[in-house]
């Protein structure tokens, strides 16, 4: 018996097609974009890409989301690392050193969202 892949959980699934989204919207722009991208790309069925999203503009809305999530967690982590060094009567110069490389790391880990959020978020369309 050939072996058959396990079915993704509804979590990874998702996972998956924001991914691919991402991926899309940074490559193509998000006006150039089409669900059918998406699908194709994702490799799902039309019908299983709206389970999770409304439309286009529910996805790309959650992707920016997502971005600033993950930005306002990485920002708190900051945050506590420049308190700790006070608390700890450390310059603050490392903490600060520190943060920005947290920052940039970030953005380079996160390439596509970063295009999204820096290129694209400024212009989405009302439809």
């Amino acid at each position: 018996m050939q072996g058959r892949s396990k079915p993704l959980s509804r979590e990874r699934r998702e996972e998956q097609i924001l991914k691919v989204a991402a991926k899309i919207f940074a490559r193509k722009g998000y006006r150039a974009s089409s669900v059918s991208d998406i699908v194709e790309g994702a490799k799902v069925a039309r019908g299983t890409f709206y389970n999770y999203f409304d439309s286009k503009k529910d996805i790309f809305l959650h992707l920016i989301d997502s971005y600033f999530k993950k930005l306002s967690r990485l920002l708190e982590e900051n945050s506590e690392r420049l308190r700790k060094a006070e608390e700890e009567r450390r310059p603050p110069l490392e903490a600060w050193f520190e943060n920005t490389m947290k920052y940039l790391e970030f953005h380079r880990d996160n390439p596509d969202l970063t295009v999204l959020v820096f290129r694209e978020a400024m212009g989405v369309d009302s439809s």
